[in-house]
Parts: structure tokens; sequence; C-alpha cells
């Protein structure tokens, strides 16, 4: 070492300013991002006016409000976020205008709170729902809650779903504008849930990666060229593993379960996201299904140790959601111990 070199102390203690100032700027893009959502999902479940034009003034001045508490939102990531939740939200418009007219066609009182979920039930399923139900939009997603099992499994049955469909509650795509485009999200629940609040926030976060970040494509750069397949099925566990974050499941019950004295060359291994969703394994070759398999344990491992995961308060489980958006899943474990380290 040179006599004008820096000590080696010197050196590691710069680098971890530079890490500590890394990841304040993480935790407080990902407020931003959660700050930027409630402001925007709020402005469009308002009554909003048709025109385009008017719809941006009226958006205009909550935005800037919140730009100059959070410089954040400037970021390409946000401008991406931005723009694709405009589209989706523009969609969800213009899809409560057409089941308005579906449900003028089919002679239904639009003075009815049933009304919009009476003409879409009908439309899909050919028939009137047993029970009662309630069609609502959220932002750019939609939600119908039914009152009856019965019509729940009838409703579900009309779609066709890849990996089969959850019996309390699952996230839909559907074309309901008629000149097509980007499908809307319809998140449906029922009755018989025991955590319908948990139920509606984990489908809503499937509908959110979907509608705005396309499956992660807006997020992670990498994901634009073209993806290998177990690329692909990592995606997927990724847009699972979130989903289970926001809906308030516990750090354990997200763990590795392990059989007594199992080793890593065992498989396979029992994971409660695997052992939900099978057809997240489908197509991948042993070695890949250990690869996948030994990343979730070192995840899961970091996020037992994470002190967004202590707490089932939504706010704070959305910062951690917000904050793992680019982060691609086999990165995940380093990311978060150096997260965990680095929170102030």
């Amino acid at each position: 070492m040179s006599e004008s070199s820096p000590p080696l102390g010197n050196e590691r203690s710069l680098f971890l300013r530079r890490v500590e100032t890394f990841f304040r700027a993480r935790a407080a893009q990902a407020e931003a991002i959660c700050a930027w959502e409630r402001v925007l999902t709020t402005m469009l479940n308002q009554d909003m006016p048709d025109d385009f034009d008017e719809r941006q003034k009226l958006g205009a001045e909550p935005l800037r409000r919140l730009l100059i508490r959070h410089p954040g939102l400037s970021d390409a990531c946000l401008s991406a976020l931005h723009a694709s939740w405009a589209t989706a939200s523009a969609q969800a418009l213009r899809a409560q205008s057409e089941l308005a007219l579906m449900a003028d066609r089919l002679g239904v009182d639009q003075r009815q709170s049933e009304a919009l979920g009476l003409a879409f039930f009908y439309d899909r399923v050919g028939s009137s729902p047993l029970g009662r139900l309630c069609m609502t939009r959220d932002g750019c997603i939609w939600h119908l809650h039914l009152e009856s099992p019965n019509d729940y499994d009838r409703l579900v049955a009309s779609f066709a779903l890849v990996g089969g469909k959850n019996t309390i509650g699952c996230v839909i795509p559907f074309e309901c504008v008629s000149d097509g485009g980007w499908p809307i999200r319809l998140v449906i629940t029922q009755d018989e849930d025991d955590d319908l609040e948990g139920t509606y926030q984990h489908e809503r976060t499937h509908a959110i990666h979907a509608l705005v970040g396309h499956e992660f494509v807006r997020w992670e750069p990498e994901l634009r060229r073209e993806q290998a397949w177990f690329d692909i099925q990592l995606r997927r566990v990724k847009d699972e593993l979130l989903a289970w974050i926001v809906d308030g499941t516990s750090a354990a019950s997200i763990r590795l379960r392990e059989p007594p004295g199992a080793k890593l060359e065992t498989w396979p291994y029992s994971h409660p996201i695997l052992e939900r969703y099978p057809h997240l394994l489908e197509g991948l070759s042993d070695e890949e299904c250990r690869s996948l398999q030994e990343l979730l344990k070192n995840i899961c491992h970091e996020l037992a140790q994470h002190p967004s995961m202590r707490t089932h308060e939504l706010v704070v489980r959305q910062r951690l959601w917000a904050e793992m958006l680019d982060v691609p899943l086999e990165r995940l474990p380093s990311y978060l111990r150096l997260a965990r380290q680095n929170i102030v």
C-alpha cells in the first residue's frame, strides 16, 4: 500500500456508510411508493370526470403535494409505476361504464347497490346469484364479494384458471372493455373466509403485480430479455411470496418445513408455497427444484429475522413489499440480510 493510500479501516468505514446511505434511500423510496399508491387509489375511488384532461387536473394537486414530501417519486421505477397504474385505472373506469350498460340491458335498476355485481354475475353464469353480492372498484382493481359459497364456485368455474382456484378467494383477469387492451383484474372473495381482509390484500397484491408491474417486467429490467422457463417460475414464486408478506402471513408460516434430520440432498422438501401451488414446480428439472427450494429456505430464514415480519400491520408489511418489488428472487437473501443490518 502506498503512503497516500487510505488505511483499510477507513475504506471499510466509507463502504459501510455508502451501504447505509443506499438502504436509507431504498427505505425512503418504498415509503414513497406506498404513499403514492394510497393517494392515487383514494383519488381514483372518487367520482371521476369522463374527460381525460379533467381527470388529470383533478389529480395534479394531490400528486404535487406528494412529490414535495417524497422526492424519490421522480425515480425511473416510480415513473413506470405511475404510467402503468394510470393505464390500468383508465381501463377500470371504462369497465365501470360497460358494466352499467350491461345492467341496463338486463333491466337491473342501477340505483341498487348490487346493480353492477348482478349484471356481471348474470353475464358470466347465465343465472341470478343465490345470495347477496357487492361489486366495487378499488383504484384500478375490481372487487366482487359474494355471500354464497355456491355463487363463488359457480362464478369462478366460468373462468379457466391456471393452477386451479383458491376456495376462499382469487384474482381473475378478464376482458370487460370492448376495445380490448390489457385485461382488468377482478378480486373475488366470499363470506366463508375467516380472514377476509387478508385474502383481499393477498389477491389485490397479485393484481398490482400483473396490472402495474406486468409480472415484474417493469421493475426488473433484466426480465425484458427472453426468459427461460425457470426464470418465469421464479417470478411466479416471487408473486406468491410478496402476496403472503402483504396479507399478514407470519414468517413462521412461510418458512420451509423440513422433516427431522433432513439434509439438503433430500428431495422434495415441504414448503407451504409449493404445497399450496404445486404448478410452480411444473416443467422444472430435479436440479432446478432443489435450487428453488434452497433459495426459498434462505429467503425465509432472512424474513424470519426482519423486523417488519414481527407485525401484521398492513402499512409496515406494504413498505417491505415495496422495497422488494425490483429485487429479483435469487438476490433476495443477500438483499434482506443487508437491509436488516442497515435498518435505522
